[in-house]
């Protein structure tokens, strides 16, 4: 384990569209109901998004970003990276 979240005691789930070693839950993340796994989360969330916005299209990214959001709390963070 050498994910420093991990090692904080946070659980660290990793999803991708196809089902790499590491990855958590296979999920397409621009289908509809692509975040409802997120219903299941307890406590706060801290949500990564490293390099997944430029495999959504850009007419859809405010729509997916506005779904994040509806999943989040007030003490949930979000940090989005780009290439």
């Amino acid at each position: 384990m050498d994910n420093p979240l991990e090692k904080s005691g946070a659980k660290v789930i990793h999803i991708d569209a196809e089902g790499f070693p590491g990855v958590d839950i296979v999920q397409d993340l621009s289908l509809p109901n692509a975040l409802k796994f997120c219903d299941k989360l307890k406590g706060s969330k801290l949500f990564i998004l490293a390099n997944v916005m430029e495999h959504i299209p850009k007419k859809a990214h405010h729509e997916f970003l506005k779904k994040i959001h509806a999943k989040m709390h007030s003490k949930d963070g979000l940090i989005i990276t780009v290439p």
